[in-house]
């Protein structure tokens, strides 16, 4: 989807649409983090959830190129550490 979204505008659609219901899901299972007090109340979770999309975007995209394991574990460490 990513590969063809700059080429095609129904892809450009469905990826942007995908992204967004990725990034809504996120958002609420962060605001129920925050309810639950697992996480700090003061966690934007809008900006988290985006924050999240990118780097799972990020993460498959990269995996393509068959990276060394320790840059993978590295940044989903880095991604990971923002839920806590």
């Amino acid at each position: 989807m990513v590969e063809l979204a700059p080429h095609d505008e129904r892809f450009e659609i469905l990826t942007r649409e995908h992204q967004m219901y990725l990034s809504a899901l996120f958002q609420e299972f962060i605001e129920w983090g925050i309810k639950s007090g697992e996480l700090s109340a003061d966690t934007n979770a809008k900006a988290l959830a985006q924050t999240l999309v990118v780097s799972l975007i990020g993460l498959t995209v990269m995996l393509k190129s068959r990276p060394e394991r320790s840059f993978i574990d590295n940044a989903m460490e880095v991604t990971l550490s923002l839920l806590k």
